[in-house]
């Protein structure tokens, strides 16, 4: 397969970017770290510049566990400069992007929340509770119990539609923690939701 083939070609083009499967494949996107692209075959290549990213996905790709909730690693390409690293090469499989009505759910709740990557809630009780305190310190004025009870319901079916529980507990389970936890990281894999962001 071509990332087991060519992986030296695939050191050299995230190097100097002249290399021809780069040329060919589609950015999805990019951001701090790094840029994906779909590489046409129903994979995708990240290049990042985060070590603790790498180190993850290749403790994931080494894990004998089943993690549902986390992206499946394909492979991990590290790219040193000397014996200090300077690029990782992730391929994972492409994956079913959130609508923007889902985008917007889940934006709504982590601003609500002031989701952090330091974000390890791993029971509903624990959630209900965070989300109930947010909820009465930002509805004090109103004193409307109605108004509380509602928004937490709300912000509870939130948490369930998209497997939040699933996915701290698998990060938990792993050892792992989310590098970044926004809405553009949850992805849709065959009817139940993932995290693609993860970090030792």
């Amino acid at each position: 397969m071509l990332y087991k083939l060519k992986r030296h070609k695939i050191f050299l083009s995230a190097i100097d970017g002249l290399n021809t499967e780069l040329k060919k494949w589609k950015l999805l996107g990019s951001g701090s770290y790094g840029k994906a692209y779909d590489m046409g075959d129903g994979r995708v290549c990240k290049i990042t510049t985060n070590e603790r990213e790498t180190k993850a996905a290749k403790k994931l790709r080494n894990s004998k566990k089943n993690f549902s909730y986390l992206y499946k690693i394909l492979d991990v390409l590290v790219l040193k400069k000397g014996n200090k690293f300077w690029r990782g090469l992730i391929i994972t499989p492409k994956y079913k992007k959130l609508t923007d009505n889902q985008k917007a759910e889940l934006y709504e709740l982590f601003c609500f929340l002031e989701l952090t990557p330091s974000f390890r809630l791993s029971s509903m009780k624990q959630i209900k509770d965070k989300i109930k305190k947010a909820v009465n310190d930002y509805y004090v004025p109103l004193k409307a119990q109605v108004i509380v009870n509602s928004v937490i319901r709300k912000r509870m079916k939130i948490f369930k539609r998209f497997n939040i529980l699933y996915i701290l507990r698998n990060l938990k389970a792993a050892n792992l923690g989310p590098e970044d936890m926004h809405y553009e990281n949850i992805l849709k894999d065959e009817g139940h939701y993932i995290l693609i962001d993860i970090a030792c």
